[in-house]
């Protein structure tokens, strides 16, 4: 009886450890480990909440009275680090967008970039802007920028993330959706 009883420990622990070592070995062929996190979706990057609302921007208003004149400007007047050596990999839609393989772990920072507008006496309006980067304001993976008036400036966000390394210190140094020099901010002026 303790034969078959050792037996039985024997064998559990075997194949607990081997359970334990097939586990270590696919967590290290991916070049992965437990405390990475898979972005899908901007709310889990930028930490921005999930709503059911669809977004409207003051231009979807605005172009029901009247249309505006149409202005584009480019770059970027101011650059705020969000976050540092962030380690993680992209969901299918985010890698898509930020043009990175899924599955692979990358060190990467968070950036918001602004633009300003002096408004004078014209009334400023947010517009469709497919060349910027991530809207700070909405949980999808949408590209634009969220507006505020401050002090008589127009002032335009938007968010960009640096992708500077992957998990083994190989150097990516890719801005994604694009760097803060391509931006392209489209706003409407009625004056």
């Amino acid at each position: 009886m303790k034969k078959f009883f050792s037996l039985i420990l024997n064998a559990t622990m075997f194949s607990f450890i081997l359970s334990s070592c097939t586990n270590d070995l696919q967590n290290e062929s991916l070049g992965t480990d437990e405390n990475v996190i898979t972005y899908n979706s901007l709310n889990e990057l930028f930490g921005i909440p999930e709503t059911n609302e669809q977004t409207t921007t003051n231009f979807d208003v605005a172009t029901k009275a009247a249309s505006p004149t149409t202005y584009t400007v480019y770059g970027y007047d101011s650059q705020k680090t969000l976050s540092q050596n962030q380690k993680g990999m992209f969901g299918s839609e985010l890698a898509s967008i930020l043009g990175v393989s899924t599955n692979t772990v990358y060190i990467f920072d968070q950036y918001q970039m602004t633009k300003s507008i002096t408004i004078g006496d014209s009334y400023i309006v947010a517009m469709d802007s497919p060349n910027c980067g991530f809207n700070p304001l909405t949980s999808t993976n949408q590209i634009g920028y969220s507006s505020s008036t401050l002090d008589g400036q127009f002032v335009m966000a938007t968010n960009l993330v640096l992708i500077k390394t992957d998990a083994s210190g190989r150097s990516i140094n890719k801005w994604g959706p694009r760097s803060g020099d391509a931006l392209e901010w489209i706003y409407g002026v009625f004056e």
